[in-house]
């Protein structure tokens, strides 16, 4: 499969929980949109200082104590609410896993290296916590937070606008483009690597009578 159809397979996986991931992405934009704000509110006191405008410092530090409980409150329900996805999610593939491996029984597994299974059934399901917990949702929270940053620029200047939608566009999408490409055969080495060692532990683990019948360990452990 290529990446494009394993990412569409994977989001499948989410359409039993897609209100609770609906309401995580909004948490996220909101929690953004409040560190935006403290920063705004902080430029307008500067500026109204600095050319001499009437300014209520309670009032705007009231804003920004605000915003400041809005992003904490947001965030920490925004994690909860990703991370409570993702685990329910891993326990929903696992669950298939196990159901898979006991449909096809051992003859059709002979010819698998146990490290494989091993990877499988833990490293490499543990990994999509990643995906689930830490990629959908802040990708969307990236997407809805620029339109919104950039519609409100859009008001007062459009070509400052399109600079910032420029800038994100570069930080948030071809940077990751570059860095993912430079790195996809050193993730693709680190996985062949770790399902050899992750065998390398099960064979000794399944020898260990043999190792000490023949005093083998300095050897097995070199």
């Amino acid at each position: 499969m290529t990446e494009w159809k394993i990412i569409r397979w994977l989001l499948s996986f989410v359409k039993p929980l897609k209100m609770r991931m609906f309401l995580a992405i909004l948490l996220g934009i909101i929690s953004n949109l409040s560190v935006i704000a403290i920063s705004l509110i902080g430029a307008y006191g500067v500026l109204a200082v600095i050319l001499g405008q009437d300014l209520s410092p309670q009032k705007w530090l009231i804003v920004m104590v605000g915003c400041g409980i809005i992003r904490g409150l947001a965030r920490y329900a925004e994690q909860y609410l990703n991370h409570d996805i993702a685990f329910r999610l891993l326990a929903i593939i696992r669950e298939r896993i196990f159901a898979t491996l006991r449909k096809l029984g051992s003859a059709r597994l002979s010819g698998k290296k146990s490290g494989d299974l091993i990877t499988a059934i833990t490293t490499d399901v543990e990994a999509l916590e990643v995906f689930f917990a830490h990629t959908i949702s802040p990708v969307f929270i990236a997407l809805g937070t620029t339109i919104v940053t950039v519609s409100y620029l859009g008001i007062y200047d459009v070509g400052l606008a399109l600079i910032l939608l420029l800038g994100q566009v570069l930080v948030g999408v071809v940077l990751p483009v570059i860095s993912y490409k430079r790195n996809e055969q050193v993730g693709a080495d680190y996985q062949r690597e770790f399902v050899g060692l992750n065998q390398a532990v099960m064979e000794n683990i399944a020898s260990l009578q043999d190792v000490f019948q023949f005093k083998l360990g300095k050897q097995r452990l070199a």
